[in-house]
């Protein structure tokens, strides 16, 4: 399966940092890779430091629910 990277709009990673568990669509800058909805998805900030990990809904409002803030954390 194609790795799913979600880069945030700058000063958009806030919430994701204090523990907000979604991001909006509005949040997102691109999505690099095929992000078919339930992919998992790597959550990166503008400048591309890793946030989170979650599951991806490309065409919605609610477009990553995040599961985890750790990077060696498996989805599984």
């Amino acid at each position: 399966m194609e790795m799913v990277r979600v880069f945030l709009k700058k000063g958009r990673e806030r919430p994701v940092v204090h523990g907000h568990p979604w991001i909006f669509s509005g949040a997102i800058d691109r999505v690099e890779g095929a992000g078919e909805p339930g992919a998992v998805a790597e959550v990166l900030s503008a400048d591309g430091t890793w946030l989170a990990r979650g599951l991806i809904h490309p065409e919605a409002a609610l477009a990553v629910r995040l599961y985890t803030r750790h990077p060696d954390e498996p989805m599984d």
